[in-house]
């Protein structure tokens, strides 16, 4: 048997869209193995908190107080700005007031609590 015979004038007419098909492909190809690797390795952070003002408009993250404290007194008296938004929290949620320091890393570890500490 023999092969299917090209006339020469219609062999570069033919190559060309062969060869832009399989460069487009190996390109396309690529990139996707390339999207679905970035996606599959590179762990979904949260935000970091660097203030109170930050935590106070996160909807991810409460804070945790430590119970009759002069600092956790401070947001629950708060008629305004930021410290009534954190003392409102802390309303809503009294389970994350702690009394000794192992329910603060339990809110830690387990509830999304933010601990402040002040030094």
């Amino acid at each position: 048997m023999k092969g299917f015979y090209i006339p020469h004038n219609l062999r570069l007419h033919i190559r060309i869209p062969i060869a832009l098909w399989c460069l487009v492909a190996v390109v396309i190809c690529n990139a996707y193995s390339g999207t679905l690797t970035s996606f599959l390795t590179v762990t979904k952070m949260k935000p970091i908190i660097n203030s109170l003002e930050e935590l106070a408009s996160s909807d991810h993250y409460k804070l945790t107080a430590e119970y009759n404290s002069a600092f956790n007194d401070k947001f629950l008296k708060a008629k305004s700005g930021y410290l009534k938004v954190l003392g409102d929290s802390l309303r809503q949620n009294p389970h994350l007031l702690f009394r000794d320091y192992n329910e603060a890393i339990d809110n830690v570890l387990n509830k999304d609590a933010v601990y402040v500490r002040v030094s």
